[in-house]
């Protein structure tokens, strides 16, 4: 019987095998090593990248890369530059274009996944690939400036000396133009200009121009909305203050706090009105038995952050209030909304002495 058995395992593995052979596939196997098309994906500057690799008895004979998220004139020379070596060097250890870091990685790692993906070791393609050390020939230039580098300060440079009708040859080592000044986001790039002369301009000139801006642009932003709404309780209201008096004053401040406190109140009333209807329901004590722990742990950690942050301040004041406080509602009993309001009634108060320069904010 064992026998009978054990022939016919070996049979089936047999037919399976024989099946195997006859379903169509966009790689195949041999003696030689691995062929066809095989795609890897890694994490890009903007997104995934995608590359895919054509093998021919395991050696990488072609390679093409996408990154639609990728930044333009910047990941995009990677996505051009790297799969051409790839291909021409058969090896993803190859250098990465300089301006573009993490894309060139991106490549580079999702090419493994494809390595990988046929079954190969990853670690074999990464033989060094020597440098172009041909030497370009040697030209020379004849300008009345030769400004070397190419980023704001070189081309602005460039452009004051084309101004004053100078012939000028600028040098650069990237190949691109423009250095940290066509990526920067915030501060402006200038030096002793007239408009610095005549125009005041306060360190905080950008963000008031910005938050003065708020009015046309994000008023009725439905994701700045939806953010705003989603964000615990203390940062909405902080949030809310600090808009709404940027844009309309005191007014826009009431309005804008109660807006965002408003809705969540009004919600937690009815909830409460109805808890009453579900409390004897079993489902829903379990719910709230088993949400239990989890409030606490929260509430532990909030504590312990607020807590340690108030003792590095070393403030006199702030660990007098924190531990008045948990007297007041710990052993006094006294209710939470009144141990809040006169501790925001002393802050205001010290705000206002720290305002005339009594007392230390």
């Amino acid at each position: 019987m064992r026998k009978r058995i054990a022939a016919f395992a070996l049979a089936s593995v047999m037919a399976l095998s024989l099946f195997g052979c006859g379903a169509k596939s966009n790689s195949a196997s041999s003696a030689a090593g691995v062929s066809g098309d095989f795609t890897g994906t890694a994490k890009g500057m903007g997104g995934d990248v995608t590359v895919t690799l054509t093998l021919t008895d395991s050696k990488i004979t072609g390679c093409t890369a996408e990154g639609k998220d990728e930044t333009p004139g910047i990941g995009t020379m990677a996505l051009e530059q790297l799969p051409v070596a790839i291909a021409e060097s058969g090896s993803i250890a190859v250098d990465g274009v300089s301006t573009a870091t993490i894309t060139s990685d991106a490549i580079k790692e999702a090419a493994a996944a494809a390595l990988t993906a046929a079954g190969l070791n990853a670690d074999d393609y990464k033989t060094a690939v020597e440098a172009d050390t041909t030497k370009a020939e040697d030209s020379t230039i004849d300008a009345d400036v030769a400004i070397v580098g190419a980023g704001g300060a070189g081309m602005t440079a460039a452009i004051t000396a084309a101004a004053e009708g100078k012939s000028v040859v600028i040098l650069e080592s990237q190949p691109m133009v423009g250095g940290n000044s066509v990526r920067a986001t915030g501060g402006m790039n200038a030096g002793k200009t007239v408009w610095q002369d005549e125009n005041t301009f306060a360190e905080e000139a950008g963000v008031e121009k910005t938050l003065a801006s708020a009015a046309e642009t994000y008023a009725d932003d439905e994701t700045v909305t939806a953010l705003a709404q989603t964000a615990p309780g203390a940062i909405a209201v902080n949030g809310a203050i600090l808009v709404g008096r940027r844009i309309a004053g005191i007014p826009g401040l009431i309005v804008a706090v109660l807006a965002t406190i408003l809705p969540p109140i009004v919600i937690i009333s009815v909830i409460s009105m109805m808890y009453a209807a579900f409390a004897e329901n079993e489902w829903v004590c379990a719910v709230l038995t088993g949400m239990q722990s989890g409030v606490a742990a929260v509430i532990c950690d909030v504590t312990a952050n607020l807590g340690g942050k108030v003792v590095q301040s070393k403030d006199w004041l702030n660990l007098l209030l924190m531990a008045g406080a948990f007297v007041a509602s710990a052993v006094f009993h006294v209710n939470v909304i009144v141990v809040i309001l006169v501790a925001a009634a002393i802050g205001v108060v010290r705000a206002l002495l720290a305002r005339k320069g009594g007392v230390s904010a």
